[in-house]
């Protein structure tokens, strides 16, 4: 009865697969934010000789977010190189990183010793996020976000399951200077480091580096004056305060939304009131960095505004919040894994959750 519920699981999780890669064929260039920013930044270096300067500081493209890196596009434009002006050569690789994501999360769940039966119903539950299924290919493949959360999932798994040697650290170095590439808000993987348990000294040169990227970019988005719409000043006391409230609600707001995340976030709220034992990596590492995250990005907020447009920066935090919890589940997923695994606990035969970090 166990393999039974175990395959029926995974027969399930194929059949969203499959569901992803038909909406990528029957729908695809769904996104806004594909077609307008990532492809269209990408095809204009295809279609270039040399950088293009110029097309980067229209201000005509402002809402094309010119100051955001351009990994994506880079690695796009050459997939035009190979097939063209093939927009499904692009959009077909979007389930595909829906598919090696799950992979990565049932991964990571095992190496966290959770129960195989659980592990694959949580998988399940993992692939049935509306912004997952959205970016897997349903509506919003050719977007970034999930591509930043796959370079998460990676992280999360070399840390759950791989001794941190000095190859591993300089391994996951790498991943975060890619993922400050791909979306300016990749650079909060830096904050990893800090929670890695390693010498100090070690931390900040490692947390250091990873900026480098981030930092290089930043210096040449202003030297070439490029259209950058969202912006940071200081704001007066009332509206920090009214920021600051909007802000809280609205991400609110999206952490019950039953649309979006089903019992996801609600369970893992609800399980910081319920005392057991979390497994070191999850208490130490994990949760500490989404929580710094997530104060990270909604604190830009509070200084944000866009530039030559009436767009009001707390009409633009309503619709990210659900972007940017989305990119946050690599780091609570397990938490949720394990409050599961609490709940049915008594049904099944455990292993010891081991106490090395």
């Amino acid at each position: 009865m166990r393999k039974l519920i175990f395959w029926a699981f995974f027969f399930l999780i194929l059949v969203n697969v499959v569901y992803v890669f038909a909406g990528v064929h029957n729908f695809p260039l769904h996104s806004v934010d594909a077609y307008s920013d990532w492809m269209l930044k990408a095809k204009v270096l295809y279609l270039s000789r040399e950088f293009p300067y110029s097309f980067f500081q229209n201000w005509k493209y402002m809402a094309s977010h010119m100051q955001y890196p351009i990994l994506l596009p880079t690695f796009i434009s050459f997939l035009y190189t190979l097939f063209g002006f093939y927009d499904h050569a692009v959009l077909y690789l979007y389930p595909l990183v829906y598919a090696i994501i799950l992979l990565l999360c049932w991964k990571t769940l095992r190496a966290l010793q959770t129960h195989s039966h659980i592990a694959i119903a949580c998988v399940y539950i993992y692939s049935m996020l509306s912004p997952l299924l959205a970016q897997g290919g349903r509506a919003h493949a050719g977007n970034a976000d999930i591509v930043l959360v796959l370079l998460e999932w990676c992280v999360v798994y070399v840390i759950s399951k791989l001794v941190l040697s000095k190859q591993m650290l300089l391994f996951l170095l790498v991943l975060v200077m890619i993922a400050s590439q791909i979306k300016s808000e990749g650079i909060f993987l830096a904050y990893i480091f800090l929670f890695l348990p390693l010498r100090t000294i070690s931390k900040r040169i490692l947390f250091a580096s990873a900026l480098i990227p981030f930092i290089a970019w930043t210096v040449f988005t202003h030297t070439y004056q490029f259209a950058a719409d969202l912006v940071y000043r200081p704001v007066p006391i009332s509206e920090f305060l009214l920021r600051s409230g909007t802000i809280m609600y609205g991400y609110l707001l999206e952490l019950v939304n039953y649309k979006n995340w089903y019992i996801f976030w609600l369970v893992c709220i609800g399980a910081l009131f319920v005392p057991y034992s979390i497994h070191p990596k999850i208490k130490t590492v994990f949760l500490p960095t989404a929580m710094l995250i997530l104060c990270s990005v909604m604190g830009s907020y509070l200084f944000a505004h866009f530039a030559r447009t009436d767009i009001h920066i707390l009409r633009y935090v309503t619709s990210s919040a659900d972007r940017v919890l989305f990119q946050l589940t690599p780091w609570i997923f397990p938490y949720f894994a394990q409050a599961v695994s609490e709940i049915v606990k008594p049904y099944f035969s455990w292993p010891k959750v081991s106490n090395k970090r």
